[in-house]
């Protein structure tokens, strides 16, 4: 097995890739160059940029010093994907064309054009022209590659090296030039910082030389100096490490914790979304034929697909673009697979189709896949899930919001969308684990939720940041609806209903609408108040309430209505805060409702304004009564149950004392009233009726009592005849024992009279 791919590389070194291009060779490059460019790269600036995007884009435009973006992005993965490799070459190209869109999004889709070509020429390493050229042709047309190649995504970028360090691993195999070996060590190490995930390259290089016998001659002294290179190569992530190596940590501990909640198959159906059932058919066939054949030429493909299919279904963290390095490999053994199919169907034929059977397996097989990944390729090249989020920073910029602070649903970090284009202070709203940079370079962490996704960003800082009037706009995205759209797309996420609660909480006002193909897809609204919850408060001044509401409308006038009256206006301030004097309230009750309303419905309410008090103490015989905020120098009545307690004069401060004699019947619920000329009242409750309570013990009875007059003697009755004299204390309780009388029955009371009359009766006692 190992004679047969070392006679197909010889043959392929020496008849396939001669020292000097051959015109098949030209010509199939170009071809496949130009389909993929064309695809890739027509109308490219279009729509806006999403979310990780623009986190890319403005760490790149960090790195090339071209602007501000220091505000809204660090240099560093808050997660642990990259090492900023992309980004230092769009850096590059910034600093040559100026930052754009279209620029980052040019060097991704350079990157996937120059991965076709790779795959071609290590198709024709493996198998020959045409099967090479078909596997550069699907990976030309993939709606899922070209979708992706059209994004300022790692992604790409990181297939491309990946790719490349497996051409370099195919030919130091052939060759054994260590050149070659170089060439892996350094892709790798470069794939590795451009994403972590691509050090996979790894094992799959291991697997190959395992298995084809190769891993002896790794350990030629040349080889292990051209392996060297790569760890050179590695110096710049070395140097962030060594630089930041403690927020490095950090993040990594953090994005380890991350968790995708999405089905097994999460990744084929992906591909199904991108691809459509032909592709979809083709590049399982084209695996499952593999077993079939069993050919060692197809082993490199089959561990490159293998190892970074297993290790993606395996890693917990799901994303949409992350299957795109195990891309190539498909595309090389659906390549075969067609190129050997169509070829045994054009032997079969006669005359022309007999004269050339390779060419015409080749054409009609180009044929085929342009037919079938029309579609496929349109959907990618014309999506516009991210549209409307530029115009929106655009808009906002041409309303000098850059500092009024604007919060967005996250979307995948969509808030740096409105940073990128705008300069807008943006914020997030939504669930994720990781660290969030927000306006001025601050980095907030995510609170910990055992098995959930933290809320932070959705219970915390959204009422705290508009709260505080760091965000006075809330930016509402939508995605493209079908036609008509399903009720689950109206009713949108968990997430996107918070958001629209949260923006009616706060009063959010519709001020403008971004519409992408006559379809509205971005919603900006200004928020009118400073709290989800508005509040009253007062002060009493003078003779003046002090209310301060807040939490309204801003700028709006205000009604303030007492007990269903109205008796003030006021305005509130930028803030939604207002500040209103009024007089005392003729009359006043504890339990009457101040109401404040705004102009757009909003109120507030509260009750007990400051209005008259009453409260008393009990010394001895006498009720020592106080009274506060009646009218000045008006007169005052006062009662206690249904009878009259006394007639007072207001104090010019609205106070007042006096004292009545307690009354021989009390209760707890009876009140103490008072009640001025202009209609203010006040109460007080709870002076305690006398209390008699006794214990029996063997004809004997320890009776007790309490709430009486205090230093008195009180009688004590037994069914109408005295028994008993004892003295109460400073309290007005006492505590006695008697002889149970022989004549003693359960029903006959015993009583307790002090010298004013307050009375208790208990019945229960008896001869035993």
């Amino acid at each position: 097995m190992k004679a047969r791919l070392i006679g197909v590389g010889k043959r392929a070194a020496g008849g396939l890739l001669p020292h000097r291009p051959e015109p098949l060779g030209i010509v199939a490059v170009t071809s496949l160059a130009v389909v993929a460019a064309s695809v890739r790269l027509w109308r490219l600036g279009e729509v806006g940029f999403r979310g990780d995007e623009a986190v890319y884009a403005g760490q790149a435009e960090l790195l090339a010093r071209t602007g501000g973006m220091d505000r809204w992005f660090i240099l560093a993965s808050r997660g642990n994907s990259n090492f900023l490799i992309y980004q230092s070459i769009v850096a590059v190209v910034y600093r040559l064309v100026g930052a754009s869109d279209t620029a980052a999004r040019v060097v991704s889709a350079a990157f996937s054009i120059l991965t076709v070509i790779l795959v071609y020429l290590i198709g024709r390493l493996l198998y020959g022209h045409g099967p090479g050229y078909l596997a550069g042709l699907v990976l030309a047309l993939s709606g899922y590659a070209v979708g992706l190649g059209r994004l300022a995504l790692l992604d790409s970028a990181v297939t491309f090296f990946v790719t490349l360090a497996m051409l370099c691993l195919l030919k130091w195999h052939l060759t054994g030039q260590a050149r070659w070996m170089a060439g892996l060590g350094i892709t790798t190490a470069i794939a590795a910082q451009t994403k972590v995930t691509s050090i996979l390259v790894v094992p799959i290089a291991v697997v190959f030389l395992v298995v084809m016998g190769d891993w002896r001659r790794v350990w030629r002294r040349r080889t292990i100096l051209a392996l060297l290179l790569g760890v050179l190569a590695l110096a710049p992530m070395a140097l962030q490490i060594m630089v930041d190596h403690s927020q490095l940590a950090s993040f990594l501990a953090t994005s380890a914790r991350r968790v995708s909640g999405v089905a097994w198959y999460f990744y084929f159906d992906q591909l199904w979304r991108a691809e459509g059932l032909v592709m979809c058919m083709l590049l399982a066939l084209g695996v499952l034929t593999t077993a079939i054949r069993r050919d060692v030429r197809d082993l490199l493909p089959l561990a490159w697909v293998g190892i970074f299919g297993l290790f993606l279904q395996v890693y917990p963290l799901k994303g949409f673009n992350y299957l795109l390095p195990a891309i190539p490999p498909l595309a090389l053994l659906a390549g075969r697979f067609l190129s050997d199919a169509l070829g045994r169907l054009t032997q079969n034929g006669r005359g022309l189709l007999r004269a050339r059977p390779a060419a015409l397996a080749a054409s009609w097989a180009a044929v085929l896949i342009c037919v079938a990944q029309f579609q496929a390729v349109r959907s990618a090249m014309t999506d516009e899930s991210s549209a409307g989020m530029r115009e929106a920073a655009y808009w906002l910029q041409a309303q000098g919001a850059q500092r009024a602070g604007a919060m967005t649903l996250s979307h995948g970090s969509g808030q740096y969308v409105l940073s990128f284009y705008g300069g807008i202070d943006s914020y997030p709203y939504g669930k994720f684990r990781i660290a969030t940079v927000i306006p001025g370079g601050r980095l907030v962490r995510s609170s910990a939720r055992r098995g959930q996704a933290p809320l932070d960003w959705v219970d915390v800082w959204p009422a705290r940041l508009i709260q505080q009037g760091q965000v006075s706009y809330l930016v509402y995205n939508t995605r493209p609806l079908d036609d008509p759209p399903e009720q689950s797309q109206i009713d949108g996420t968990a997430t996107e209903r918070r958001f629209r609660s949260l923006i009616q909480s706060f009063g959010g006002r519709l001020v403008h609408v971004v519409y992408w193909r006559h379809e509205a897809r971005v919603y900006i609204y200004r928020v009118s108040k400073r709290a989800a919850t508005p509040t009253l408060s007062s002060v009493i001044v003078g003779s003046q309430v002090a209310l301060t509401a807040r939490g309204l409308v801003a700028r709006s006038p205000v009604t303030v209505s007492y007990h269903g009256a109205v008796v003030a206006h006021g305005m509130t301030d930028a803030d939604g805060t207002a500040s209103i004097s009024l007089p005392i309230p003729d009359p006043g009750q504890s339990q009457y409702h101040v109401v404040v309303t705004d102009a757009e419905g909003t109120t507030v309410s509260a009750t007990g304004l400051p209005s008259s008090k009453l409260v008393y103490t009990v010394s001895g015989d006498l009720v020592r009564v106080f009274g506060v905020r009646f009218t000045p120098r008006s007169r005052i009545t006062l009662t206690y149950g249904l009878a009259n307690a006394g007639v007072v004069t207001a104090q010019p401060d609205g106070a007042f004392r006096w004292s009545f004699r307690l009354p021989s019947t009390t209760h707890t619920r009876y009140r103490i009233r008072a009640r001025d000329d202009a209609g203010h009242v006040a109460w007080a409750i709870g002076l305690q009726p006398p209390s008699l309570a006794f214990v029996e013990t063997a004809n004997k009875a320890a009776v007790t009592g309490a709430h009486f007059l205090p230093n008195v003697a009180v009688r004590l009755t037994y069914h109408g005849r005295g028994i008993a004299t004892v003295q109460s204390d400073s309290a007005g309780a006492f505590h006695t024992s008697i002889d149970v009388p022989r004549d003693a029955l359960a029903a006959f009371p015993l009583t307790a009279v002090d010298p004013i009359g307050r009375r208790a009766s208990v019945t229960g006692l008896r001869y035993r």
